[in-house]
């Protein structure tokens, strides 16, 4: 069939504007509608060619395999660069195709190489000297999303990593944050990546600690971020969710494992001074509540890591000006407002850990932080037992029965979780100095006889 255009003087103009300036004066039967689009495409102009040049190259690729993974070809093709140049919003878009598909472990040990892994890490921002590239920084998250993505569902990915660039980007970036020019979606996945490596490799948990320096630098940048809060001493929830990930990278370094030893004396300096910012970060505060927590929660899971020759730097000097604060709590001449905090988040958890199943991972790290807290000094073990273990008034219930912490220490004595009943004996048992009759006035007989059995001491209970 014929399409008649009646006027040929028409400028020429882009498919739809040519389509609207003809309308009334061709001559065109219903089922000409496909020739028409077919003869419009022929005249796209320059730009929108090449997007339909870039879309066929895209199908092209993935016509070769049904595997969802050869998106990564996409970003690492030379002969596709140029055409990313000149529609640049494409890039970003391929990096989140590759986001979303590599949610999938299918394929992908068998279809990623080293050079296109190179690739996305050129583009994030943290490749070699040979493989950096300008990007905006939509672009360098989208590739650091794709990274994390990546590295936790491949094995071979994360064996890449070893040997890659990618720890010591991430490092040499960490360097510049107090520059203020990196923002802040940049510094969080940062953050987010440097966790999943450090966490499933212990290799690179001891290349970044050893090598990098990472404890180093990492305590420098809670240094930082506590800094720029320091006035006000409040920190808005962005800044948390920054720290909060920052204290899990720190939990993974400190992790005591033979692969990341370090001189004894290097290591010492390098916890107290943790320690030091651990206890500044208390004292720091935020209007939402569960961000405070979840803030707590990562420091106390950190300070399961640090010696107990550390926890004396938990309690610091009272300062008489200060005595009024909110953050001030006088016991013997100190203030013991950390060992409070830690207290009361003791008692959340108790009143969270309703369920057996839960008890274990609730419960072990604070029980761990609590013990190690009053083995480090005289002080700390009589404000802990003066909260624990108060002096007895109420003798016609049995010690489990009841909510005070002293009951739900006596109730997990003959929890069927082996751990957190060992923990809990344990704690109670330094709290009272370890004097068998001691425990037994606080606890009842039954309650402590699993200690006194695993300890030996059960004949010496029997005889008191």
């Amino acid at each position: 069939m014929e399409v008649h255009a009646v006027n040929n003087d028409i400028p020429e103009a882009s498919p739809p504007k040519r389509a609207k300036a003809t309308n009334g004066r061709r001559q065109v039967t219903t089922n000409d509608a496909e020739e028409i689009s077919v003869s419009a495409i022929g005249c796209l102009p320059e730009r929108e060619r090449e997007t339909e040049d870039l879309a066929k190259y895209i199908e092209d690729i993935l016509s070769e395999n049904g595997s969802g993974s050869l998106y990564i070809r996409i970003i690492s093709d030379q002969k596709l660069a140029s055409k990313l140049n000149m529609v640049y919003k494409h890039r970003e878009d391929c990096l989140v195709a590759i986001k979303l598909l590599s949610r999938d472990k299918t394929y992908l040990n068998e279809t990623v190489r080293e050079q296109q892994l190179a690739c996305l890490l050129g583009l994030a921002g943290i490749g070699g000297e040979s493989c950096q590239c300008r990007a905006s920084e939509e672009v360098q998250v989208e590739a650091l999303k794709c990274l994390s993505n990546l590295i936790f569902q491949s094995s071979k990915c994360q064996e890449l990593c070893l040997n890659n660039s990618s720890t010591e980007g991430i490092m040499r970036r960490i360097k510049t944050y107090k520059d203020g020019n990196v923002c802040y979606d940049i510094r969080y996945f940062d953050m987010k990546l440097l966790f999943l490596l450090t966490a499933i490799n212990c290799d690179i948990r001891a290349k970044v600690r050893e090598e990098l320096h990472g404890l180093v630098y990492l305590v420098e940048t809670l240094d930082l971020f506590m800094g720029q809060a320091a006035e006000a001493k409040e920190f808005s929830d962005k800044d948390l969710e920054l720290i909060n990930e920052v204290l899990k990278v720190l939990f993974n370094l400190t992790v005591r494992t033979p692969l990341n030893a370090v001189p004894e004396e290097e290591e010492a300096n390098q916890f107290h001074r943790l320690a030091v910012v651990v206890h500044d970060l208390f004292f720091y505060r935020t209007l939402n509540r569960d961000k405070i927590i979840s803030l707590q929660s990562n420091i106390v899971n950190l300070l399961t890591s640090v010696p107990v020759s550390c926890y004396s730097e938990l309690v610091s000097p009272l300062n008489p000006e200060d005595l009024d604060s909110k953050t001030v709590v006088p016991f013997e001449g100190k203030n013991v407002y950390v060992l409070h905090v830690l207290v009361e988040f003791l008692r959340r958890v108790f009143q969270k850990s309703e369920k057996k199943s839960d008890q274990y991972e609730l419960l072990s790290p604070i029980l761990t932080v609590l013990i190690k807290t009053i083995r480090a000094t005289a002080l700390n073990r009589r404000y802990v037992r003066s909260k624990v273990l108060p002096p007895l008034k109420n003798v016609k219930e049995r010690p489990e029965v009841g909510t005070e912490l002293r009951n739900y220490f006596c109730s997990l004595l003959t929890s069927p979780i082996t751990q957190i009943a060992d923990l809990s004996a344990e704690l109670l048992f330094v709290l009272c100095k370890e004097n068998v009759g001691r425990m037994i006035k606080y606890t009842g007989y039954g309650n402590a006889a699993g200690l006194f059995a695993n300890r030996g001491l059960l004949g010496r209970a029997v005889s008191i």
